[in-house]
C-alpha cells in the first residue's frame, strides 16, 4: 500500500545499474593515484567521501569505472550479505570494484531518496541473498533490477531526502563530538596520574613517574571487596523479583539504573547474591573479550551475580577517584586475568591492586574532572542515539508513507535540497535535458524544442541556467510560459525557457540582437512533433 499519488517502479527502470571492476594487483604503480576506489570494506556509513584504497586515472580505464557524485553502491558479494546488506552513496566522484553494483538514478529521482529507499527495503533484499559454489554470498543482479521502489513527486522525494541526511548528519555529529571528548578524556587522565595538579616534581615509584607527595597502596588495604551469587536456575520462585541483579556485561563505564533480570528475596536468601547500596563501584571479574576488568557506578539498590565484584571504599580514598583509576588503568587491571592459571579476575586479584594515592582533596578534584569528561561524553552519546532511533523510526515511516511531511514542509525543505544540490558544470547530463524536455512537451504540446546557450556548447558553469527556446502555435505565450514553470516545478536546475510561434521565428530568425537568431544558429533540436 502506497499514499495516493505515489507510484512504484523496479529499480532498473529510474537507475542505470553498472558493474565495477579491480585493477591488476601486479601493477603497483596503479594503486598509488588520485580516484578513490570502493570495495565492501569502506562500507560502514552510508555516505562515502573518501576510500581506503586509491588507483590512478590508467588503472580505472584499465581495470575498474569512475562514477559521479551521488552514485549509490550496494554491495553484491561477500560474507559480509550474510549479516547486513551495505549501501553508500558516493559523496565524490570514485571507481568501485566487481563485489559492489552502482546505481545512477535517472532523471526524476533524487539520489538521497533512492539511497534511503533502498536502506529501507534491506529486509526485502535479504532474502534474495543465496551462496555461491565457493560458499561466498550473493546478490543477484536479477533480484537487485526488479526490486520495487515507493516513488512520490519528486519534490517530496527531495524534502524526504534532505530531511533523512539532516537527522543523519546530526547523528554523524554527536557521534564525532563523543568520540573527540573520549579521545581529549584519555589524554587528560594520562597526565592526571602521572603529575597531578599541583605541579610537583615526580620521583620514581613501581607505578613509573608520580608526583613526590604521592603514595602508592595496595587497593584492598583502602577498599572493601565483595562479590555476589546467581540463584539457581531452574528454581522459578528466586527469579523475576522485585530486587534488581546485575550481571557483568551491564558494566560498561555507565551509571547502572535498571537491570535485565531481578530476583526475589527467596532467591537472594538462596544465593551468595548481596544487595549493595547505590554508590557502589563495581567492576567485572569475569568475561570474554573487553567485558573483564571494566567499572559503572550503581545508582541503584542492587544485587550482583559472583562475576560483578564491588569495591567500597574506607576514608581516606575517595570513589571517584577510584573509579577514574580503573578507568585509566584498565589494560593493566584486565591483564591481570591472563596469567597461564588465572583467566578472571579473583578479589585477592583486585585487592591487591597497586593504587596512586594522593591527598584527599586533589583526589576528590581529579575525581570531579573525570566526572565532568563523562559527562559530557554521556550526554553527546544519548544525543547520537535518540537521533540514530528517530532516524531509523522515520526511514521506514517515510518510505512507506505511514508518515508524511506537510506540503509546506515539502515545499521547503525541497527547495533547501535543490539550493544544496551542485549545479552541472561543463556538460550537462544528457538525462536531465530529456526529463526537462519531457515536462515541456507534457505541458503544452510544443511544435519544436531547441536547446541553445551554453548548455549546447557544453560550456556551462555553476551558475548557468539550461535555455530552451520553445515554438508552439496557438497557445497565449503567457499561458504556455505559466504552464512550462509549473511543470518543471522541483526538477533541480534553473531553466529558462522563451516561448515563440513559428510566425515569430519567421519574423525574427535573421534579426540581430533578437534571441531567436542565436538560438536558430547555435542551438540544437532536442524535440520535434
Amino acid at each position: 500500500m502506497i499514499p495516493e499519488g505515489w507510484r512504484t517502479a523496479r529499480l532498473d527502470t529510474i537507475a542505470d545499474l553498472l558493474s565495477g571492476g579491480t585493477p591488476s594487483k601486479g601493477r603497483p604503480e596503479w594503486w598509488t593515484g588520485p580516484i578513490p576506489w570502493a570495495s565492501p570494506k569502506d562500507m560502514k556509513r552510508l555516505r562515502l567521501a573518501d576510500t581506503a584504497d586509491h588507483i590512478t586515472e590508467e588503472a580505472a580505464e584499465a581495470g575498474s569505472r569512475v562514477v559521479p557524485v551521488k552514485t549509490i553502491f550496494v554491495v553484491i558479494r561477500g560474507m559480509i550479505l550474510a549479516k547486513a546488506l551495505p549501501v553508500a552513496i558516493a559523496e565524490v566522484p570514485m571507481a568501485f570494484n566487481q563485489d559492489m553494483k552502482a546505481i545512477i538514478p535517472r532523471a526524476g529521482v533524487d539520489p538521497d531518496y533512492l539511497l534511503y529507499a533502498l536502506a529501507s527495503r534491506r529486509d526485502a533484499l535479504a532474502g534474495q541473498i543465496g551462496t555461491s559454489a565457493h560458499g561466498t554470498r550473493r546478490l543477484g543482479s536479477s533480484s537487485l533490477e526488479a526490486l520495487e521502489i515507493p516513488l512520490p513527486p519528486l519534490n517530496e522525494q527531495r524534502a524526504i531526502g534532505y530531511f533523512l541526511t539532516k537527522v543523519q548528519t546530526m547523528a554523524d555529529v554527536q557521534a564525532t563530538i563523543a568520540a573527540a571528548l573520549q579521545r581529549a578524556k584519555s589524554v587528560i587522565m594520562a597526565k592526571l596520574f602521572r603529575e597531578g595538579l599541583r605541579g610537583e616534581s615526580l620521583k620514581t615509584t613501581e607505578l613509573g613517574e608520580l608526583p613526590e607527595s604521592w603514595n602508592v597502596v595496595r587497593l584492598g588495604d583502602y577498599c572493601d571487596v565483595v562479590s555476589g551469587g546467581t540463584p539457581r536456575r531452574e528454581v522459578s520462585e528466586y527469579w523475576n523479583g522485585a530486587i534488581p541483579w546485575v550481571k557483568t556485561g551491564e558494566i560498561a563505564y555507565r551509571p547502572i539504573r535498571t537491570t535485565a533480570e531481578t530476583i526475589t528475596d527467596a532467591g537472594l536468601r538462596a544465593s551468595a547474591a548481596k544487595i549493595l547500596p547505590a554508590g557502589t563501584l563495581l567492576m567485572a571479574m569475569y568475561g570474554q573479550g573487553v567485558t573483564r576488568g571494566r567499572v559503572a557506578f550503581l545508582e541503584i539498590e542492587a544485587a550482583t551475580n559472583q562475576a560483578c565484584a564491588g569495591l567500597n571504599p574506607r576514608d581516606g580514598l575517595d570513589a571517584q577517584f577510584l573509579y577514574a583509576f580503573c578507568a585509566f588503568a584498565y589494560n593493566g587491571i584486565r591483564a591481570l586475568g591472563h596469567g597461564a592459571n588465572q583467566k578472571n579476575l579473583s578479589a585477592e586479584l583486585i585487592r591487591d591492586i597497586r593504587l596512586p594515592l594522593p591527598e584527599c582533596a586533589e583526589q576528590v578534584e581529579i575525581g570531579r574532572i573525570v566526572r565532568a569528561l563523562d559527562t559530557r561524553i554521556v550526554v553527546a552519546e544519548h544525543k547520537r542515539d535518540a537521533l540514530s532511533r528517530l532516524f531509523r523510526s522515520m526511514l521506514d515511516a517515510l518510505l512507506t508513507g505511514k508518515v508524511r511531511l506537510s506540503p509546506r514542509l515539502i515545499g521547503k525543505l525541497s527547495l533547501r535540497a535543490t539550493a544544496a544540490t551542485p549545479k552541472p558544470h561543463g556538460k550537462v547530463d544528457d538525462r536531465l535535458i530529456e526529463e526537462a524536455v519531457r515536462r515541456i512537451v507534457e505541458a503544452i504540446a510544443p511544435e519544436k524544442i531547441i536547446l541553445f546557450g551554453s548548455a549546447a556548447r557544453g560550456e556551462m558553469d555553476p551558475d548557468s541556467d539550461l535555455d530552451f527556446l520553445v515554438i508552439k502555435q496557438g497557445m497565449a505565450i503567457r499561458d504556455a510560459h505559466r504552464a512550462i514553470r509549473d511543470r518543471l516545478r522541483g526538477i533541480g536546475i534553473p531553466i529558462d525557457t522563451v516561448v515563440v510561434t513559428p510566425d515569430m521565428v519567421e519574423r525574427y530568425g535573421d534579426i540581430i540582437g533578437h534571441i531567436v537568431r542565436p538560438a536558430l544558429r547555435e542551438g540544437r533540436v532536442v524535440y520535434a512533433a
